[in-house]
């Protein structure tokens, strides 16, 4: 955490975090989501006072090398990119869990093992309905991929993706 107004850099967690990957803030900007890749979870931090942050696992996964990246929808939930190396699998996978920990479901990405990052798209066109994702798998490239959310479970699923091709 940097502490604009003093300039400083304020450590959350010092030298005990298994390769972190991905940060997301939640738009109150109470909670900081934390990838722990090695140990294959998701760490959470919650500001209860003024720079006081208390840390939880948030959601622990099996399976696959580890969560890389994170987003989060406009409804809350949690977007997670989840790495494999593509010798074991073919297939990426982003793993959608609401705000209170539950996992809702899985977006199938074929040919996308090994997703690095994932960000939704800003413009108010799109805002909220399409995410980019990177892979580095084969030859690097940038997926876009458009998502349609759910109204009734609030989960999201993939309408679309489009392959934006090698990226420089």
């Amino acid at each position: 955490m940097i502490e604009l107004e003093d300039q400083m850099l304020k450590s959350l967690a010092l030298s005990c975090l298994a390769y972190p990957t991905g940060l997301a803030l939640d738009a109150e900007e109470k909670v900081l989501y934390v990838s722990e890749t090695c140990k294959n979870r998701i760490i959470r931090f919650v500001q209860n006072q003024e720079g006081i942050f208390y840390s939880s696992v948030f959601y622990q996964f099996s399976g696959r090398f580890g969560p890389m990246s994170l987003a989060i929808a406009p409804n809350g939930n949690l977007l997670v990119s989840r790495y494999e190396f593509i010798t074991l699998s073919n297939e990426g996978l982003v793993s959608v869990i609401s705000a209170n920990g539950d996992f809702i479901s899985d977006i199938h990405l074929p040919m996308a093992p090994e997703i690095s990052c994932i960000s939704f798209a800003r413009s108010e066109v799109s805002k909220g309905k399409m995410i980019y994702i990177t892979e580095n798998s084969n030859v690097p490239t940038c997926t876009r991929m458009l998502v349609h959310l759910k109204d009734d479970d609030k989960s999201m699923e993939n309408t679309k993706d489009s392959r934006m091709g090698k990226m420089k």
